[in-house]
């Protein structure tokens, strides 16, 4: 799975066979469920890192709000100190939330949806990438959402 599988859902199906083709063991099917709004954290990876390459945002305190309760969901990792994320490779493999899932009531709009949650158009997209800027949303539709990701971050010293 890449980007712009999030959401997908592939049905695999495996029959194994004697090399004379005389003995078959049935047929196994899994379901695969790519998830959206969800990233797989690598060795290296920090939250600053993970926001940088979700929306191309640096400001890490969000994916850590995304994660820091527990969601209910046994494939996403509870992440209640930041650092720990660093510490050797703790994490690695580990599934995090990037944002939160909406569901789109009819008549929504990317760009309705953009002011709403104060983010940008730019941003919805590029964290839902199976979506297509003019197409319609249709209602019921997951995406992933990062509110607030338009608002920049005000310096301390100017607090």
């Amino acid at each position: 799975a890449g980007r712009g599988d999030e959401g997908r859902e592939d049905v695999v199906c495996i029959e194994a066979r004697d090399n004379w083709f005389t003995t078959t063991t049935g047929t196994y099917c899994v379901i695969i469920q790519i998830l959206r709004c969800a990233y797989c954290v690598e060795g290296a990876d920090t939250l600053q890192l993970i926001m940088r390459d979700t929306i191309g945002d640096f400001n890490w305190l969000r994916i850590w709000v995304a994660n820091g309760n527990d969601d209910g969901d046994p494939d996403t990792q509870l992440v209640t100190n930041p650092d720990d994320i660093l510490a050797s490779g703790q994490y690695d493999k580990q599934v995090v939330n990037v944002g939160s899932l909406y569901h789109v009531n009819l008549g929504e709009s990317l760009s309705e949806l953009a002011g709403r949650f104060q983010t940008t158009v730019k941003k919805l997209l590029r964290l839902n990438p199976d979506l297509v800027e003019n197409d319609p949303l249709m209602p019921d539709q997951e995406l992933c959402i990062v509110p607030c990701s338009d608002i920049p971050l005000i310096p301390a010293d100017t607090i």
